[in-house]
């Protein structure tokens, strides 16, 4: 089930940093290792109850990925290593497997924390930590984190790996501020940044903004919409205005010619009404014809009157057509322009809004930036502060946990002794009330026994009584014989009552017996108690004289607690002074370190420079310019001049091609001074100097560009080396390899002439640069082409460097290339370098 709480997440391997940093956070947590580490894991889930750990490790995109494995599992991958390898050069070479990731909302979704808020994050993954933020950041991961810490280098330790200075600056530009980082390692820390609390506010007020800027396009886009319709009506309206002018025009044109015609007419009817006046005397029919044709033109003079009516309704009409549309224009001009109004008075009021928000923004940003001033400043000293104090108090805890465990020894003995107390009371006044009980009973029995003995003295009073009353009866009896059988009756009476007194005396003796026995064992009891009490009494005051020494001791050592805690703090003042000229120190330190490996370094060159200037003047020759380590150049030099090769064929090297051939030079000029110093001298006619027409020379070196070629000749032809090296132009072309295409030297021919002119045991030391790997190639493919080319010749074959990832499996593939061919073959041990002896 999801949980709304605190999250903090941990991607990448659990380091000793870390592992502080989540005891000290001590919230719901997500562990993402890349490899597993079983016993950390157990260890931090004892002291974190609430730890999720995930089954896949974390990735941007998640799916399938390829893990790079090292001998220290905490230098395990998503990438293969670049700067790493030199860094630390004991890693070893790097497995690499398939593995399935996952993204980190779909571990939160399996670990049921979907609904948790991300507030503290640590990546122990520095080759995709940034692709990782990114990722977060952009789904929304980011927006309530505060506390976040990156593993991170100045280098670039593994391919596409961003340095700590790209990641300050994305974390800067995202609200983060670099914090305290652990610089033990400066190659490889872990540094802390915090999320500024007015980068929301900020984002806020950004977003706000953004709006109201697209608010305000939007608006200036509808302004400029309405103007552009606003022109298109006035331009129709205009048109509109001049065609209904054109129509005009052309009706009263037509009506001008209407009215001619009319005029016309008018004037044929006179001419006609004057002809038929002057006709009607000459004849009738010529009357009827002049009154027919009247008719005639009368009727055509109405067709002109009614065609002349029609056009003066038409031409009313379009007059008020006309009318019409200059109103429609000048009202929808109206309306437009008060739209424009009402939109520019819109505008108006967003610019105000628009200026009040910048004003605001500016106003935070400057209030922001004097916030994220004083926090920096007040974090560094709270951090300063704060890692003095952690020093000062991590020292001094285990002090004062041995205060407090004294103390708390001390309080439960007093607690102990209190109870101790407690019980003494309790028993004490158990035998109180017990002794008080005794004395009650002691009581009761006395009066007991009182009334018993008071019983006892009535009976034997009412005894003599009745003895004596037994005389006066007997001596009555004597005296009065009649009274014989009344006194002997009495006589029975006073007997059987006597009889039944001494039987209750005896009952009331054994009682008085019974009671005394019981009165001794209530003072045997009594007397117990009083010293059982006595003895309470004793402890109850020897238990009150521990708890005041007890309290005594507590108070002191309440004194000493008080005077170490001053202590502490005069102390933590001293040792925040030492730490101060300490980092002093350390700086001072640094940069006198660094002075004196400038001079060092300076001082090398200096000397360097100068031996080759000594070697000039003395021998006329430039020394060899190289870059070639001096350890691989030296084991170099040392087997050729061991194993006497016939040629040496060397593949995209200027520099040892330079190195080589300034070696053979030495030798052919030292071997004629020898044979003086031995008195066999010879002629220098009999010297042999090769050219270039000879194949192959002492040493051929191949070449991919025409340029670098070009320059190896020159190089050669100053230090006058040319004669002993044949320069050869191969572009890169395309092998077969491993079932792969893979690019090599086109020297196939160059190849096959040297075995030709070469005898089949001739051995040839084969040399292949750093040219190829260096620009992403693997070399795998030289073998087989040298064993293509060069069948039969025992072939020493030295690839210079072996730090390349992409030549990995180079040495296993050879193995079973080897081994395929039945071909015996032995590894050599040259520095820095695959070299191989084949047979």
């Amino acid at each position: 089930m999801s949980q709304n709480v605190d999250l903090l997440v941990h991607i990448g391997p659990l380091r000793e940093e870390s592992e502080t940093l989540l005891k000290h956070v001590n919230q719901v947590t997500l562990l993402a290792p890349l490899s597993p580490m079983l016993d950390r894991q157990q260890a931090l889930a004892k002291n974190l109850p609430a730890l999720h750990i995930t089954e896949q490790p974390v990735t941007p995109p998640g799916g399938e990925a390829v893990c790079y494995a090292y001998t220290l599992k905490d230098f395990n991958s998503l990438a293969p290593a670049s700067e790493l390898t030199s860094l630390y050069p004991g890693l070893g070479k790097a497995r690499h497997q398939t593995v399935d990731t996952q993204t980190l909302p779909q571990a939160l979704e399996q670990a049921g924390l979907s609904q948790a808020t991300l507030t503290h994050l640590i990546i122990e993954q520095p080759e995709i930590a940034l692709s990782l933020l990114q990722v977060f950041n952009h789904s929304g991961l980011l927006d309530q984190l505060t506390h976040l810490w990156v593993r991170t280098s100045p280098l670039s330790l593994y391919e596409g790996m961003a340095t700590n200075v790209e990641l300050a600056q994305w974390c800067e530009q995202h609200g983060f501020e670099v914090g305290v980082q652990d610089a033990e390692d400066p190659d490889f820390f872990l540094i802390e940044l915090t999320r500024n609390p007015l980068y929301s506010k900020l984002k806020a007020v950004q977003e706000q903004l953004a709006e109201h800027e697209t608010q305000f396009s939007h608006l200036s886009a509808e302004r400029d919409t309405l103007k552009k319709a606003l022109a298109e009506t006035e331009q129709n309206s205009k048109q509109y205005a001049q065609k209904a002018q054109q129509q005009l025009k052309e009706k009263d044109a037509q009506l001008g010619e209407r009215d001619s015609q009319l005029q016309q007419l008018t004037e044929e009817h006179d001419a006609l009404k004057k002809i038929l006046a002057d006709t009607e005397q000459n004849s009738k029919q010529s009357d009827e014809k002049a009154q027919q044709q009247l008719k005639e033109k009368d009727a055509q003079l109405g067709e002109r009157a009614s065609q002349l009516e029609q056009l003066s309704t038409e031409r009313d009409k379009l007059k008020k057509t006309l009318a019409e549309a200059e109103q429609n224009s000048k009202q929808s001009a109206q309306k437009a322009q008060q739209l424009l109004k009402e939109k520019d008075a819109q505008l108006g009021e967003r610019a105000s809004q628009l200026k009040q928000l910048t004003e605001e923004r500016d106003a935070l940003k400057k209030t922001l930036a004097e916030a994220e001033q004083n926090s920096k400043q007040s974090a560094q000293k709270a951090q300063q502060q704060l890692k003095e104090k952690d020093a000062q108090l991590k020292e001094k805890d285990a002090e004062l946990a041995e205060r407090d465990t004294q103390l708390s020894q001390l309080t439960e003995e007093r607690d102990t002794l209190k109870k101790q107390l407690n019980q003494a009371i309790k028993v004490s006044q158990q035998h109180q009330k017990e002794h008080q009980e005794s004395e009650q009973r002691l009581k009761d029995v006395t009066q007991k026994y009182e009334a018993v003995e008071q019983q006892l003295q009535n009976a034997v009073q009412s005894e003599q009584k009745a003895l004596k009353k037994l005389e006066e009866t007997h001596a009555w009896f004597i005296n009065r014989k009649q009274q014989a059988e009344e006194g002997a009756e009495q006589i029975k009476a006073l007997q059987a009552k006597l009889t039944t007194q001494q039987a209750q005396s005896e009952s009331l003796q054994e009682n008085l017996t019974l009671s005394e026995e019981e009165r001794e064992n209530y003072q045997r009891y009594f007397a117990n108690s009083k010293k059982q009490h006595e003895e309470s009494e004793a402890k109850l005051v020897e238990a009150q004289q521990q708890l005041t020494e007890k309290d005594a001791m507590i108070s002191q050592l309440s004194e000493q607690l008080a005077t170490l805690k001053h202590s502490n703090e005069r102390f933590g003042q001293l040792e925040s002074k030492l730490e101060s000229l300490f980092g002093e120190q350390r700086s001072y330190i640094q940069q006198t370190t660094s002075a004196l490996g400038q001079h060092v370094t300076r001082s090398a060159r200096q000397q360097r420079d100068e031996q080759a200037l000594t070697h000039y003047l003395q021998h006329g020759q430039r020394p060899v310019s190289t870059q070639l380590a001096p350890g691989y150049a030296m084991a170099l030099l040392v087997h050729y001049d061991t194993h006497h090769h016939d040629v040496v064929v060397i593949f995209g090297s200027l520099n040892t091609t330079e190195l080589l051939a300034q070696s053979i030079i030495n030798a052919r000029t030292e071997q004629p001074r020898l044979i003086r110093q031995n008195g066999q001298r010879q002629e220098t006619h009999n010297e042999v100097t090769l050219s270039h027409d000879d194949l192959p020379q002492t040493i051929v070196s191949i070449q991919h560009q025409k340029t670098v070629s070009d320059e190896l000749k020159e190089r050669l032809n100053n230090k006058r080396l040319s004669h002993a090296v044949n320069v050869v132009y191969a572009p890169w072309g395309e092998c077969q390899a491993n079932d792969q295409t893979a690019l090599f030297y086109s020297a196939e021919t160059t190849l096959q002439r040297l075995n030709q002119w070469l005898p089949e045991d001739a051995r040839v030391l084969i040399i292949v640069g750093e040219t190829l790997p260096e620009a992403g190639h693997s070399r795998e493919v030289a073998l087989p082409l040298l064993l293509k080319q060069l069948p039969t010749q025992r072939l020493d074959i030295v690839l210079e460097s072996n730090s390349y990832p992409q030549e990995s499996n180079l040495v296993s593939y050879w193995d079973t290339l080897l081994e395929t061919r039945q071909r015996p073959a032995q590894w050599l041990t040259l520095p820095n370098a695959y070299s191989l002896r084949v047979e």
